[in-house]
Order: C-alpha cells, then structure tokens, then sequence
C-alpha cells in the first residue's frame, strides 16, 4: 500500500495509480494498493472551515472520494465515522483503510473521529490502522492480543 492526498486532484491520482500498475507490470509484481487520504483523522469540521474548504467533514470525505474513484484509485483512508456513507457511495471493491482506532482505554490525543476496532469493522472497513493503543500501551503485546480477542 502506498497513499497520495485526494486534494492532489483526479489528474495526479490517475497518474499515481498508472504509474503503480506500469511499474509493478515491469518488475513482475502485484501493484501495490494506492491509497487517497482523504481528511485525516485529526481534523474536524472547524479545523476543514480554516483550510478554507467546506466545513462539512462528511460532504468533503465524499466530494474527495467521488475524485478518487474517478481516477481509478482502489482504495482510500478515511476515518471510521465515514466508513458507512462511503459505502453507499463508492464500489463495494474499493478498499477502505482507517486511521483514528481507538479502544476508549487509551488517554484522549489528538484523533477527533474515532471507532472501536469491532465498530470500524462492523462499518464496512477493510483495513484498520491501530497505532496508539498498541505502542503506547503499558504492555504493547497484551494490548494488542486484547484488540485482537475483541475482534473474535
């Protein structure tokens, strides 16, 4: 997987996804999964409104994923609140990806649009990027270990 800013428009995303097809076609490989962030985690509809876009997380998660599919990419990141709107939207194909995973164990940072991992899950996610939790537990392995049984 390798990921590229939505914001980056249709043009530079087509050619990011060509670009992986025709280099993994050369070398023998499978085309790494391109990603399109879209808006990261950490931000919120006041933190959108100072970028001077729309200050509707939603509507732009959706506006940038429409882009990307557009382009051709097969997958996204997005935060797990918008896993279930996507999914209304987009090919059932595309690959969702989350950030923003959190277990409610964990002290408050600064991920403002968090999911559980079973949450996330039960959305439609497909991948589920959980740093936090893990690495910065008291006991990184037991952390895990328990992500992992909440999941079963």
């Amino acid at each position: 997987m390798l990921t590229i800013h939505t914001s980056g428009g249709v043009e530079m995303m087509r050619a990011a996804e060509e670009s992986a097809q025709q280099t993994a076609l050369q070398s023998g490989r499978n085309a790494p999964l391109v990603l399109g962030v879209t808006v990261l985690t950490s931000m919120d509809s006041s933190a959108l409104g100072e970028l001077g876009c729309e200050p509707n997380v939603g509507r732009h998660v959706e506006r940038l994923a429409d882009l990307a599919v557009r382009a051709g990419l097969r997958g996204l990141v997005c935060s797990p609140l918008e896993i279930a709107d996507l999914r209304q939207i987009i090919p059932a194909s595309v690959q969702l990806v989350t950030p923003g995973i959190r277990t409610g164990t964990e002290k408050a940072d600064d991920q403002k649009r968090t999911l559980t991992p079973r949450e996330a899950l039960d959305a439609g996610a497909n991948w589920l990027v959980i740093g936090r939790p893990i690495y910065a537990a008291e006991n990184p392995r037991t952390a895990a270990e328990k992500i992992l049984s909440s999941l079963k």
